[in-house]
């Protein structure tokens, strides 16, 4: 039996700061009428009972956050958020994160249709590219998901080792890339745009149509634009 959901994933640009979330940016994403929501780069130092009221009131009322981890004195790892009409059960990686970093701004769910990853691949402090190969080995190894999405702070379509590193190795793991419609999905402080927020499948599930939309989101609310993608897939009865 085939099934399509809509996926809609965005980076708030919480920046490892616990901010409220404006509620014209939810009721914006929530117009998107997504059956699953992804938050990356999202801090919830308390719980949030006005925004899980809001997600709740559109019919997204189970809840998952990743965890927050204190990884030097008085400093906080981002966390990803994942929202979703149906139940959603944890699931953990089976190897150890590379860094805390690695851990919180990855969370997977699994539903009683699919399994989603909401992702934000770490902006490492002079990062190098061992740093880099390494993380992206560790997901490419041990994520195991239909579909996955969210900032993964790379382009696929640009060369040189920082993009086309986690290509291979994503690739070479079974996963699927899409190419969503829109010229950007960030825009840099100086105003230059790239697309580092994606997209991929595995397991036969396939991305029907993905776009960004940074309309009423970049720049009030955040440097990213929010990617809505329709899912398709086949469940056996």
């Amino acid at each position: 039996m085939g099934y399509e959901i809509r996926l809609v994933a965005l980076n708030v640009n919480h920046r490892t700061t616990h901010k409220p979330l404006p509620t014209k940016l939810t009721n914006s994403l929530l117009q998107l009428k997504p059956d699953v929501l992804i938050l990356t780069e999202f801090v919830e130092a308390t719980p949030r009972t006005e925004l899980r009221e809001q997600l709740s009131g559109a019919g997204l009322e189970y809840i998952e956050t990743s965890q927050r981890i204190e990884y030097s004195p008085n400093r906080f790892t981002n966390q990803v958020l994942i929202a979703s009409h149906w139940p959603i059960i944890r699931v953990d990686m089976l190897e150890k994160s590379p860094d805390p970093h690695a851990e919180a701004n990855l969370l997977v769910i699994s539903t009683n249709l699919l399994t989603v990853a909401g992702i934000r691949a770490p902006s490492y402090p002079k990062e190098t590219a061992r740093n880099w190969r390494r993380y992206w080995e560790w997901v490419s190894d041990n994520l195991h998901a239909d579909v996955a999405a969210g900032d993964f702070n790379f382009d696929p379509e640009k060369i040189g080792s920082k993009h086309q590193t986690p290509v291979k190795l994503l690739t070479n793991a079974g996963w699927s890339f899409e190419s969503p419609r829109g010229e950007w999905s960030y825009q840099g402080h100086g105003g230059a745009t790239t697309r580092i927020d994606h997209v991929i499948t595995n397991s036969g599930t396939q991305v029907v149509d993905a776009h960004y939309i940074h309309a009423g989101i970049v720049p009030n609310f955040s440097d990213h634009s929010a990617l809505s993608a329709l899912i398709r897939f086949e469940k056996s009865n």
